[in-house]
């Protein structure tokens, strides 16, 4: 059986009876529409705008034929620079008519050797043929069930020609479309190429005239013609269209993951390298205390080596210096010998003078009494 959605052959069949036999010439004329409109490029020289396509407004000034690059054939359509640069079809051999809730679908090729160039195809209803004249309307469209709005924006993929489409379904009958397409600040240059559009009727009118010589006898004769409008080549090279459109999508979705990736893998590594310099700031100020808490130990064992405790419960033996509370003339003044000690001098309140040629001093016990007074002192 065929694929739903595919057209059934039609035949026409015509049958005579007659008692004498007689030669017949039939004339017959069969007007239709085609149901493929085909916008290429290949007519018109490198440097013009195609042929039938026009300026869109003031939008730029590329749009123009070249040989650089092409799908099929020599030549295609050329988009480079800021902003928009915009073309559109105008002739009326080339204008395109669109049915009511009818579907049709635009696909062209497109190319560049950079990615992410933005391309748009729009659809627009005019009034008259006229270079210049001012759209009525943007075409109204159903956007339900997979179907596009009036404009569509597609993405270039680096060095690849790739199919893209753009399907609609109007919302009411027009003659006169026009089909608006071009790019967006294209700092590379991008080519279009093979723009078709199908659809019922959408393609210029063919009248074909048949003559048919018909021999009439009694006998019944009978002639038969079929035709068949869609062939299993349109359906694959729809199939695959709608492929091409899939792996497109994928690639942007791809794209946008990879920029999504390569953003969270910046932040981590810059996350990482500020742990590392706080590491290293803090194990720096690591080393430094344990500089200090060194010098510090070492000051200290310093001083306990020079305060060696002397006394009976291990604390460093301190001479009591106390001055009496009181002084009177009554304190008994004396010089004194005291075994183990040498010479006592009690001079009270008084001034102790010592007037002799010669004094007996020992270091030991002077340098361990004036480390005692000065520890009581806090020097």
């Amino acid at each position: 059986g065929d694929l739903p959605g595919t057209k059934q052959e039609t035949k026409m069949a015509t049958t005579s009876h007659l008692s004498v036999a007689v030669a017949l010439l039939l004339l017959s004329a069969i007007t239709t529409q085609a149901s493929v409109l085909e916008l290429g490029f290949e007519a018109g020289a490198a440097g013009d705008l195609p042929t039938a396509f026009a300026r869109y407004g003031s939008y730029g000034s590329t749009g123009l034929l070249s040989t650089d690059q092409a799908h099929s054939g020599r030549l295609s359509a050329k988009f480079v620079g800021s902003s928009w640069h915009l073309i559109e079809n105008y002739a009326e051999d080339m204008d395109i008519k669109l049915k009511a809730n009818e579907e049709y679908t635009l696909s062209f090729y497109i190319y560049s050797a950079s990615g992410g160039m933005s391309v748009r195809s729009e659809f627009l209803k005019y009034g008259d043929y006229k270079i210049g004249s001012r759209y009525t309307g943007t075409l109204p469209v159903n956007g339900n069930n997979g179907h596009d709005n009036f404009a569509k924006y597609f993405r270039t993929i680096a060095n690849k020609w790739i199919k893209v489409t753009h399907k609609i379904m109007p919302l009411e009958t027009v003659s006169n479309v026009r089909l608006n397409i071009g790019t967006y600040n294209a700092m590379t240059a991008v080519y279009i190429d093979d723009v078709t559009i199908t659809g019922a009727g959408v393609g210029p009118e063919t009248t074909v005239t048949t003559i048919t010589a018909t021999k009439v006898t009694t006998t019944q004769t009978t002639y038969t013609m079929t035709s068949r409008t869609d062939t299993w080549d349109d359906r694959l090279h729809d199939r695959v269209g709608n492929l091409t459109d899939l792996l497109v999508e994928g690639q942007l979705k791809l794209e946008s993951m990879e920029k999504h990736l390569e953003t969270q893998v910046y932040v981590l590594t810059k996350s990482l390298d500020e742990s590392q310099k706080e590491r290293e700031r803090l194990s720096a100020e690591n080393s430094k205390m344990a500089l200090l808490i060194e010098d510090l130990t070492e000051r200290l064992l310093a001083i306990e080596e020079k305060l060696s405790p002397d006394g009976p419960d291990g604390r460093l033996l301190v001479p009591d210096l106390t001055v009496p509370e009181e002084c009177s003339n009554a304190c008994s003044q004396g010089i004194a010998s005291v075994p183990g000690r040498g010479v006592n001098v009690d001079a009270c309140c008084e001034e102790f003078v010592v007037n002799e040629g010669r004094c007996s001093v020992s270091p030991c016990e002077t340098q361990q009494e004036l480390d005692a007074l000065r520890a009581k002192l806090g020097l």
